[in-house]
Parts: C-alpha cells; sequence; structure tokens
C-alpha cells in the first residue's frame, strides 16, 4: 500500500487501524513532515520501519514498514538532497532478491538533484528486481503516448526508458492528475493495481499494489499452550507418580523448587501440546475494536460513492456522529475508562478477612509460625483466574486449577519451607514486565504503564502471608472492632455501642493548611445530627484524614495538648487531648449558619458531638465570637 500522507501528525492512529484491517505486508508513505522528536509515535505494532526525514525544513519525509516476518536490510546511500529511501527484501534460496523504493519528487525540484536521483536509481536497481513508488509531482507527462511538455519531464522519462521501467497506474491519484506513480522493472512482478481511498484528510488517492515473488519469510518462534488437547487425566497420574515427601525431604528451598519446577514442566510437556501464536486478534492492538473497523469501511463506502449529492449529504451526518474518532485527550480519556469499566471483573480470591481454613487456626507453637495445611492451598487453587496469563516460570494458573488436590502436597512442603527459613525461590522474584500505553501521547514515555507477569506460585505465597498479617492484627487488637472502615468483611455496630467516657480526640491544633477542608465538613453535614455516616473502603482513609483535618481547624486554640504521638495514624499528626466530659472554649470562627449541627464521627472507640454552635454578634469586633460546647457521651 503506498499513500501520500501530507503530514502523518494525526493520522498514525487511521493508518494502524488501516494497515490491520487489510493485512498489508508492505506499507509505503510519502510528506511524512516528520522529525527526530517523533520517534515515539512512528512504530507500528509487527512491522520495521524504514524512514528518511527531510533535514533543515519543514515538509517531505518518507517511511517505508515492512512485517518483520520478511528479511529486509535498508540500503544506504550518500546522496543527501535525493528523497529516496531504499529496502532490499531477501528472497528464497536461489531466487533474486527485490529492491522496493519510495520517492518523493517535490514540484520545481532543481535539475542537479534531478541528476543525482537518476545516478541513484541506476546504482540501486542493478540486476535486481525492482520495485518504485512514490508522488513525482510531475502532471504534464501523458502515460497513454509517454509525452511530456517540460524538458524536466522529457528527461524523467527517457530514465525511466533506460532502466525498462514501466509505469502501472493508470488513474488520476489527485484531482484530475497523475502524480504518484507506481515503475517496476519485471513483467508479472507487481499486480492487482487498485486506486481509491484517502488516509485522513490528505488529497492524495491510495495506491494498493501485489508483490508477485518468492520472498523469504521468518518462521513463527512464538507458541502458546493448547488447552483444548491437553490430557489433563494423564498429568495428573504423572505428579501422582512423584514421591513428594521423600523426593524434597532435607532439600534446600531452592533446590526443592527445581526440583519440582521441573518435574512439573515435563509432565506439562507430555500431556499440554504447544501451538503457534498466528491469530491476528493476538497481534491486533486492544484499541482497535470492531467497531472502529466497521466505522473505516463506513469510510471506505462514502469515498467510492457515485453521486456528490448524497456523498456530501452523508458526510455532513457522519460529522454528528458519536462514532467519530476522538482526537481530545479529555474524551480519550472517557472512552478507556467505559471500556475498562465494562471489562472489570468483580470476581476475587480469599478476602483479608476470610482466612483460607487451616492457616492461622492450624498447628503452632506459642509465638511460633502457623502451619501452612494443604487444604489451604488446595482453595487457593481453586480460586486461580484460568484465563490469566503465567510467569516466567512457565507455570499456567489454569493448569494449577485443574490440578488443584494433587499439586496441594508439594506446594504445602515448599510454602513451609519458606516461611521457616525466611528465604523465597529466584523464579519468584523474576517477572516479565511489558510497557503498556497508559494515557497521552505516544512520544511520552511517561504515557505508558508497566504491566509485570510473576511467578503465580509466588502470587499464592503472598496471599497467605497477606492473610495472617491481618489475623495478626485483628487478634492482637492492631484493628479494633470500631475501625470497620479499615476492613473488609465486618458487621458495623451501631453507633451507641461504642460509646465511652472521656475524649479522645487525635487532633492537632495548631494547623493553619486544614482551613478548607474544616469549612466543607460544616457545610457538608450542616443538616445531619445523630447519623453515623459510614464510608466505602476505598475511600475511608481519605475520609478519616478530611475529618480529623477538619476538627484541627475548628479546634485550632490549644485546649490542654499533651505531647503528639504518631501511632496509629502517622499522615494525621495525630495529638491525645486530656479527657474530660464537659470541654468548653472560646474562639473566633467565620459564621455558617445560626445553628449547626455536625454529625456524629466514630474516631477509634469514642464519638466526638458538636452538640451546638451558636454565632453571636459582638459589639466593635471584626468578626463574631462562637461558643463550641463539646461533650462526651
Amino acid at each position: 500500500m503506498y499513500t501520500n500522507a501530507r503530514s502523518m501528525g494525526n493520522k498514525q492512529e487511521e493508518l494502524e487501524v488501516m494497515v490491520q484491517q487489510q493485512s498489508c505486508d508492505v506499507v509505503t508513505i510519502t510528506e511524512t513532515w516528520r522529525d527526530d522528536s517523533h520517534s515515539w509515535s512512528t512504530a507500528l505494532n509487527g512491522y520495521e520501519l524504514f524512514r528518511r526525514d527531510r533535514k533543515g525544513r519543514r515538509g517531505g519525509g518518507m517511511a517505508l514498514y515492512i512485517k518483520k516476518v520478511f528479511d529486509s536490510i535498508g540500503i544506504e546511500t550518500n546522496e543527501d538532497g535525493v528523497e529516496c529511501l531504499w529496502v532490499r527484501i531477501k528472497g528464497k534460496a536461489n531466487k533474486a532478491d527485490i529492491v522496493l523504493g519510495v520517492c518523493y519528487h517535490p514540484p520545481h525540484q532543481e535539475e542537479e538533484v534531478d541528476n543525482l536521483f537518476y545516478k541513484q536509481l541506476e546504482t540501486v536497481s542493478g540486476s535486481s528486481a525492482l520495485v518504485l513508488v512514490g508522488d513525482f509531482n510531475l502532471p504534464d507527462i501523458c502515460w497513454e503516448l509517454n509525452t511530456a511538455e517540460k524538458r524536466q519531464s522529457r528527461k524523467f522519462l527517457d530514465c525511466m526508458d533506460d532502466n525498462f521501467l514501466s509505469q502501472l497506474v493508470g488513474e488520476p491519484t489527485r484531482g484530475e492528475t497523475m502524480l504518484d506513480l507506481l515503475f517496476t522493472n519485471r513483467d508479472g512482478l507487481v499486480g492487482d493495481v487498485v486506486v481509491g481511498g484517502r488516509l485522513g484528510q490528505s488529497d492524495h488517492e491510495i495506491i494498493e499494489f501485489s508483490i508477485i515473488g518468492e520472498i523469504r519469510r521468518y518462521i513463527n518462534r512464538t507458541f502458546t499452550l493448547d488447552f483444548q488437547r491437553a490430557d489433563f487425566g494423564l498429568f495428573k497420574r504423572l505428579i501422582q507418580r512423584v514421591p513428594w515427601e521423600e523426593a524434597l525431604k532435607n532439600k534446600g528451598l531452592q533446590e526443592s523448587w527445581v526440583l519440582f519446577k521441573t518435574e512439573f514442566l515435563k509432565a506439562q510437556e507430555q500431556t499440554v501440546p504447544v501451538c503457534p501464536k498466528t491469530s491476528r486478534r493476538g497481534k491486533r492492538p486492544a484499541w482497535i475494536s470492531k467497531e472502529v473497523l466497521d466505522e473505516l469501511r463506513n469510510k471506505k463506502r462514502i469515498i467510492f460513492g457515485r453521486r456528490a449529492r448524497s456523498l456530501r449529504k452523508y458526510l455532513r451526518g457522519l460529522l454528528e456522529n458519536e462514532g467519530n474518532i476522538v482526537t481530545a485527550d479529555e474524551e480519550k480519556a472517557e472512552v478507556l475508562n467505559a471500556f475498562f469499566a465494562s471489562v472489570f471483573s468483580g470476581k476475587t480470591t480469599c478476602l483479608q478477612d476470610n482466612c483460607p481454613p487451616g492457616l492461622v487456626d492450624g498447628v503452632r507453637e506459642q509465638n511460633g509460625f502457623p502451619i501452612i495445611q494443604e487444604e489451604a492451598i488446595r482453595e487457593q487453587l481453586r480460586c486461580l483466574d484460568a484465563h490469566k496469563s503465567m510467569g516466567p516460570d512457565g507455570i499456567h494458573p489454569r493448569v494449577m486449577r485443574e490440578l488443584a488436590d494433587d499439586l496441594a502436597k508439594p506446594l504445602s512442603i515448599i510454602y513451609n519451607q519458606s516461611w521457616l527459613t525466611g528465604e523465597v525461590p529466584e523464579d519468584w522474584k523474576l517477572a516479565s514486565v511489558t510497557p503498556i500505553h497508559n494515557k497521552g501521547g505516544k512520544e511520552d514515555p511517561s504515557s505508558y504503564r508497566p504491566a509485570s507477569l510473576t511467578s503465580v506460585p509466588g502470587k499464592i505465597m503472598e496471599q497467605f502471608i497477606l492473610s495472617v498479617i491481618t489475623q495478626h492484627l485483628q487478634d492482637g487488637q492492631g484493628l479494633r472492632p470500631s475501625q470497620h472502615g479499615f476492613r473488609r468483611v465486618t458487621n458495623v455496630p451501631p453507633h451507641h455501642s461504642t460509646i465511652r467516657p472521656g475524649f479522645p480526640v487525635p487532633v492537632n491544633t495548631n494547623n493553619p493548611g486544614v482551613r478548607k477542608a474544616a469549612r466543607f465538613g460544616v457545610y457538608r453535614y450542616n443538616n445531619s445530627s445523630n447519623d453515623l455516616f459510614l464510608f466505602k473502603e476505598s475511600q475511608i482513609k481519605k475520609a478519616m484524614v478530611q475529618i480529623v483535618r477538619g476538627l484541627k481547624y475548628m479546634l485550632h486554640v490549644e485546649i490542654k495538648r499533651t505531647v503528639c504521638e504518631k501511632r496509629d495514624h502517622p499522615n494525621l499528626d495525630s495529638c491525645h487531648f486530656q479527657r474530660e466530659k464537659n470541654l468548653q472554649q472560646e474562639t473566633n470562627c467565620l459564621p455558617t449558619k445560626h445553628k449547626a449541627l455536625l454529625t456524629d464521627f466514630p474516631l477509634r472507640h469514642h464519638e466526638l458531638y458538636m452538640k451546638e454552635l451558636e454565632v453571636l454578634p459582638v459589639p466593635d469586633a471584626p468578626g463574631f465570637t462562637t461558643r463550641l460546647t463539646f461533650r462526651s457521651h
């Protein structure tokens, strides 16, 4: 495929869709208008890029994309003024190579530069099969009669004849003129020439053609597990044959893991066949959906419309269609957010407060290590998502889920050994990291996020560690029952059941940066009283910070403050006040309403009430005097 893009600045995404839809082997482009700052935004997945940018001035530039399955190499030339790009495609054994060139000939180009191009063409072609395509800007040439009006054009025709090149384009490519041309020096080398369609808002037509030749291809060496032909029954029998207790006895952790991995992969090789990844869906970027491909087909139907009036009518409606290509960053973000929300899965493994059976309640000595039971491992293996990818160790979660009953025994030995020694196998420290475009321009590295694949058995061990830590916090009162917002599953107690005497408010009274948060709190809860606000789990910490900061401002005078202690929540800068039942203090405060009630806030296992806020005008005072009455319930 060839096209004159007239700037690729906003056409890269459409080019990627078009290439994926038509499965083009080679894509040639002129007038890319690129420079060194566009290096990040020029790549196409699965294609090798050859490019030549115009230096020192705007415009020009060429790009040639060729699939990586072909054995190709760029041909270096020394003529800086000639805008040509040459690539040699290797043929099969005992078959000739094919030289593919793309050229841009600016209007009114100097004759000296033309002579350099003719010399370069003669040097590159030689005895090889040649295909040359590009924008030559010679509208005065009549290709049917092989004649031209201008001397520069006649000299161009003589050069084509001297190199035995035949021109194959027979339709106008820009308006009523034929500017984009296709040449070859072998009969039957190029066929199926079609002119039609445009890239973006370019005024040049696209030229599609086929190169008929025996070209050397790379063999796809990427394989994946074929679970449709897997024999899991034989897999289970092979795993059951291994006496795991005897095999792993008196061995170090790394040695035990290597033995388990070797036996596992050996059985997997015998029972789960592999197949090469040849699906086009796997190579296509995720954002190229079926809807995007349908819209591209609609665009081609519009271009080939017969009646101009109906064409203009359809284009006006297309501008109002919600399915138009999105260019603004905010709109792209909304589209991606909607897509991610639609594919979000609510499935999860064992929760923090639902510890695996036998893990915490198992046999252990006082202040000793818990024993990871086989039943707990079996439950974790059954919770694995079979559609997830495997880590660098080659152990797939689909296989582990199928063999949960048989893998629980060896994994329990390895997990307990890792728990007691404090070591982990080397494979658990490795990860396959892939950069994924997140948002922003593709030329900006900060627009990418890393996606890592780690060992699945290692992630199961992490679940056990998390469960033990959570249970330890609950048993040791690290998380009190009143702190239900920090726990996944708990019954929220009624607000009156946590009331105790005293005034343990962890606030800092001399922080002026929290006034805005305090004012927001007054307005937010102005019409609420005696209600216990429950916050979403993902926002509980942020909500507590906001509430405490609001109290910091409302109590911005020092009230019998003791030493500041950073214990439970260091980021709150908590300071404990002396606990008194009836504590009153007068201070200046901006008025909100004559009476404002603030809701009950559960702080640790106590509750704070702002009983009443009375705003009283004071003569000869710059503001108002407020009486804040606090009581402990």
